[in-house]
């Protein structure tokens, strides 16, 4: 049994996949516990479960209604919610895989023309940029690596170009000036 003004919920207890459901200590305002519960299980559980949590958990309709309120104020921000985990591993592996076969690609296209290694580097930046966007929300880690790609693949060539003219300046192969 709970505290003396303690709801206790009735029935089985939570199962995992359901919240918690919010306690109130005498002397509590009522409302803004109910707020505090639901903002900080916003994204984690479905609206309906936390609301049948408060209900289980003694609340009214009129305070779920006044909390929610609260919980979603536009003083506050949007609430995110949980975030997707990533893997690491397969964000490096897809990024490095990519920007290899995508210069394999482009240099076996210049061996048969430079208009058709010019083409095949920008499909491919384009078939990465594409495929980044369809698979974002449900593969995370595979979106972020191919996303990771694409920028290198765009970003080597210019650092490689940016040494080598400075390696020519420092070197005095480079005329910089009359």
């Amino acid at each position: 049994m709970g505290d003396v003004g303690t709801p206790t919920p009735s029935g089985p207890a939570p199962r995992p996949e359901e919240p918690n459901p919010p306690a109130t200590a005498p002397g509590d305002d009522r409302v803004a516990v109910l707020a505090a519960y639901l903002r900080s299980n916003t994204g984690r559980y479905t609206d309906e479960a936390l609301r049948r949590a408060a209900m289980a958990a003694g609340f009214s309709d009129a305070e779920l209604t006044a909390a929610q309120a609260i919980a979603t104020s536009a003083w506050q921000g949007p609430i995110r919610g949980i975030q997707p985990r990533l893997n690491l591993g397969v964000i490096t592996a897809t990024a490095i895989v990519y920007v290899v076969i995508l210069y394999l690609a482009i240099s076996t296209s210049a061996s048969i023309s430079s208009d058709a290694s010019g083409t095949v580097a920008i499909g491919g930046l384009l078939l990465g940029a594409v495929a980044w966007a369809i698979l974002r929300n449900d593969h995370p880690s595979l979106a972020r690596g191919l996303g990771c790609g694409v920028v290198a693949a765009v970003v080597i060539p210019v650092v490689v170009v940016l040494v080598i003219i400075g390696i020519c300046i420092v070197s005095g192969t480079y005329p910089i000036g009359p």
